[in-house]
């Protein structure tokens, strides 16, 4: 799918299918066909293609040709998927438009389209540029919803693992040990976004200084900058609090099967001197007096249930029952 827009003022007005993409100040590629590239490749762009986006190296992600920027960062995509991933978004900053290019979903491009409205105007800067730091802008506030997200998500398992009283099962710790597997794959996937976002932005800031008509952009470009950097702390200490979580549930799951391990032990013990009475009586031998008495087997009933509580005695004075 591809949509165009143009920039009047500081908000976007979208171009019907029937306008050039020529006057086209940011063309959106949403999962686009061979013939939607041709369309946008005619304009003298490079488009990427999915294999393309998916396998740039790190390194060859930023780049600048023939005074066009491209750069490709990994975002996050949360919905209608098991777990959480990242997929990249290719950014093609030209001097008379703003390409970009996804294969997936993305919530932070809906909000921005649903806003409409970029951080500065045209007379501010270039519609391009004004564009794209909308966009960052959406991005970023995205990814700091996810982790706040997060945050809460990491208050109510924890919540839940401390629980007063008798705790919770097994099982529902088994569920809690999930969930805090799904919350920190969530939070490592958005560092590794924030650390390619603080790279794009920092290419792009670095090809617009000494521009006197980026200073505008340059500010902008640097208040992202801080705020990735203090998500980036962010995502460091949920990840800190994730593993300590992981350890505190599993250190509950441990001592729950340690003490369902500790009864059926004393169980076992309680058992252990009638079976060895009942075995001594079982032994095969010509002569053993007991057999023939009369009161015999009474007393060795009575021999059992007393070793029993004998036994059952001495685990209460120690405490183990």
């Amino acid at each position: 799918m591809i949509s165009a827009f143009r920039l009047s003022g500081n908000r976007l007005e979208p171009l019907d299918a029937s306008q050039a993409l020529e006057r086209a100040d940011w063309i959106d590629l949403l999962a686009p066909s061979p013939e939607e590239v041709a369309a946008v490749a005619r304009l003298g762009l490079d488009i990427p293609s999915a294999d393309e986006m998916e396998e740039i190296e790190p390194s060859n992600r930023l780049f600048r040709r023939d005074g066009v920027d491209y750069m490709t960062v990994v975002l996050p995509v949360t919905r209608e998927v098991p777990l959480p991933r990242v997929r990249p978004v290719s950014f093609i900053l030209a001097p008379d438009r703003l390409v970009t290019v996804r294969h997936h979903p993305l919530r932070a491009f809906e909000t921005f389209l649903a806003n409409g409205e970029v951080p500065v105007s045209r007379d501010e800067a270039p519609a391009p540029e004004a564009i794209l730091l909308g966009l960052m802008d959406a991005v970023v506030g995205r990814m700091a919803d996810l982790l706040e997200a997060s945050g809460r998500a990491l208050d109510a398992l924890m919540a839940s693992i401390h629980a007063p009283g008798t705790g919770p099962g097994v099982n529902v710790l088994r569920g809690a040990l999930a969930s805090l597997g799904r919350e920190g794959e969530l939070v490592a996937q958005l560092r590794q976004a924030l650390v390619t976002l603080e790279r794009a932005l920092g290419h792009c800031a670095a090809s617009r200084a000494g521009v006197e008509s980026s200073t505008e952009v340059l500010r902008f470009l640097q208040l992202e900058q801080r705020d990735i950097a203090a998500l980036a702390v962010h995502a460091d200490f949920l990840s800190a609090r994730l593993g300590q979580a992981s350890e505190v549930t599993l250190g509950v799951i441990n001592l729950d099967q340690n003490n369902t391990i500790r009864i059926i032990s004393v169980v076992t013990a309680l058992f252990l001197p009638p079976t060895l009475i009942a075995s001594i009586y079982g032994m095969n031998f010509a002569f053993m007096p007991e057999l023939g008495w009369p009161l015999g087997y009474p007393l060795a009933l009575g021999l059992m249930a007393l070793a029993s509580w004998g036994t059952w005695r001495y685990f209460r004075s120690k405490g183990w029952l």
